[in-house]
């Protein structure tokens, strides 16, 4: 199992102090350092009714942005990036209103199942019909960093996005980098299955 992070943040220099609540609930004052935001690593841009058009319903297949040529594709139960063929029904989703929030978005397989995430792994299940897996199998679209393209929020994880780490897919907290961006940006591109 994937360890959650304790704390992410942009630090700058200087004179104040202050502390830090780290996951598991320890408080750390530190000295000579100051928080850019109370809230955690800047924020992506916040979206607009329904994501204006970044994740348009309907069905979809995602491209990674910064491995081009690999998409979104469910292996086994898991999410992971793969070299899809033209007929592709692994790495085809249909976009549906939010189960948890119908201004975000949820991921449906062409069986049925849901892209959620569970212990901050992207993987395809039944719908449990729980709060928990409403808020897991909701993303809300933002800005990617290349034109055209969107970053997935986890809507029950503020401030955590689905993003790869090699092949596999995470939802992981932001650290405000450049290479984060990088792996959690994705192409909206038309369905693989059927061409």
């Amino acid at each position: 199992m994937r360890d959650r992070p304790l704390a992410v943040a942009a630090w700058s220099v200087g004179s104040a102090v202050f502390a830090v609540t780290l996951a598991v609930g320890i408080t750390v004052a530190v000295a000579g350092w100051s928080h850019a935001s109370p809230a955690g690593p800047p924020a992506l841009a916040a979206p607009s009714a329904a994501g204006a058009g970044l994740l348009p319903t309907g069905t979809v297949s995602l491209e990674s942005a910064d491995a081009a040529g690999r998409f979104v594709t469910i292996t086994g139960e898991f999410g992971t990036l793969a070299t899809a063929g033209t007929d592709d029904e692994a790495a085809t989703f249909e976009v549906v209103a939010g189960l948890s929030n119908p201004e975000c978005f949820s991921l449906r397989t062409p069986d049925g199942r849901y892209l959620r995430h569970s212990s901050w792994r992207l993987r395809s299940s039944p719908d449990e019909g729980t709060v928990l897996f409403r808020g897991d199998a909701t993303f809300c679209p933002r800005e990617g960093s290349a034109a055209g393209s969107v970053v997935l929020e986890s809507q029950n994880y503020p401030g955590w996005f689905l993003r790869h780490v090699g092949d596999d897919l995470w939802v992981d907290r932001s650290d405000g980098t450049a290479g984060f961006r990088a792996d959690s940006t994705f192409h909206v591109r038309s369905p693989l299955a059927g061409k």
